[in-house]
Protein backbone atom coordinates (compact mmCIF):
# COMPACT_ATOMS: atom_id res chain seq x y z
CA UNK A 1 0.00 0.00 0.00
CA UNK A 2 2.75 2.68 0.24
CA UNK A 3 4.44 4.45 2.57
CA UNK A 4 4.13 7.83 4.18
CA UNK A 5 6.95 10.72 2.72
CA UNK A 6 9.97 11.89 4.14
CA UNK A 7 8.63 14.99 4.55
CA UNK A 8 5.66 13.18 6.66
CA UNK A 9 8.03 11.41 8.53
CA UNK A 10 10.49 14.63 9.61
CA UNK A 11 7.01 16.10 10.61
CA UNK A 12 6.22 13.52 12.89
CA UNK A 13 9.56 13.24 14.88
CA UNK A 14 10.04 17.06 15.12
CA UNK A 15 6.24 17.38 16.57
CA UNK A 16 6.91 14.10 18.68
CA UNK A 17 4.04 12.72 17.63
CA UNK A 18 6.70 9.64 16.63
CA UNK A 19 9.42 9.02 19.58
CA UNK A 20 12.63 7.15 19.81
CA UNK A 21 13.69 7.81 16.17
CA UNK A 22 16.49 9.90 14.97
CA UNK A 23 16.72 11.31 12.00
CA UNK A 24 18.89 12.92 9.86
CA UNK A 25 18.02 16.74 9.39
CA UNK A 26 19.36 16.56 6.07
CA UNK A 27 18.45 13.42 4.55
CA UNK A 28 16.85 13.74 1.21
CA UNK A 29 14.14 11.46 0.01
CA UNK A 30 15.58 8.95 -2.42
CA UNK A 31 13.25 7.61 -5.43
CA UNK A 32 10.87 4.54 -4.41
CA UNK A 33 10.85 2.49 -7.61
CA UNK A 34 8.34 0.07 -5.57
CA UNK A 35 5.81 3.31 -5.31
CA UNK A 36 6.16 4.03 -8.91
CA UNK A 37 5.04 0.48 -10.20
CA UNK A 38 2.29 0.42 -7.83
CA UNK A 39 0.61 3.83 -7.68
CA UNK A 40 -2.76 3.68 -9.07
CA UNK A 41 -4.01 6.10 -11.60
CA UNK A 42 -7.79 7.29 -11.99
CA UNK A 43 -9.47 8.33 -15.20
CA UNK A 44 -11.86 10.77 -15.64
CA UNK A 45 -15.39 9.21 -16.24
CA UNK A 46 -16.54 10.18 -19.70
CA UNK A 47 -20.50 10.55 -19.87
CA UNK A 48 -20.85 8.74 -23.13
CA UNK A 49 -19.07 6.16 -24.81
CA UNK A 50 -16.57 7.48 -27.52
CA UNK A 51 -14.41 4.71 -28.80
CA UNK A 52 -15.57 1.66 -30.40
CA UNK A 53 -16.85 -1.25 -28.20
CA UNK A 54 -14.70 -4.51 -27.57
CA UNK A 55 -15.49 -7.46 -29.95
CA UNK A 56 -15.27 -9.89 -27.37
CA UNK A 57 -17.06 -10.28 -23.66
CA UNK A 58 -14.24 -9.92 -21.51
CA UNK A 59 -11.78 -7.61 -23.49
CA UNK A 60 -12.35 -4.54 -21.41
CA UNK A 61 -14.01 -4.36 -18.13
CA UNK A 62 -13.94 -1.10 -16.37
CA UNK A 63 -14.27 -0.71 -12.74
CA UNK A 64 -15.04 1.79 -10.19
CA UNK A 65 -14.85 1.64 -6.11
CA UNK A 66 -17.35 4.03 -3.99
CA UNK A 67 -17.20 4.71 -0.28
CA UNK A 68 -16.64 5.06 2.62
CA UNK A 69 -20.21 5.73 2.53
CA UNK A 70 -22.16 7.57 5.60
CA UNK A 71 -24.60 4.94 5.86
CA UNK A 72 -24.10 1.07 6.29
CA UNK A 73 -25.91 -0.74 3.26
CA UNK A 74 -28.74 -2.72 4.91
CA UNK A 75 -26.53 -5.75 5.75
CA UNK A 76 -23.58 -3.61 7.20
CA UNK A 77 -21.18 -2.43 3.79
CA UNK A 78 -19.86 0.50 3.80
CA UNK A 79 -18.07 0.29 0.18
CA UNK A 80 -20.10 -0.68 -3.38
CA UNK A 81 -17.55 -1.88 -6.94
CA UNK A 82 -18.94 -2.22 -10.05
CA UNK A 83 -17.57 -3.29 -13.08
CA UNK A 84 -18.49 -2.89 -17.00
CA UNK A 85 -17.96 -4.46 -19.75
CA UNK A 86 -16.76 -2.54 -22.38
CA UNK A 87 -18.33 -5.63 -25.19
CA UNK A 88 -22.05 -4.53 -23.78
Amino acid sequence: MGHISLHTIKELVKNEIVTRLTLDPKSEASFCNACAKAKPTCKPVLKEQTSPLTPNLGDKVDSDVWGLATLHSYDGKDYFVSFTDNYS
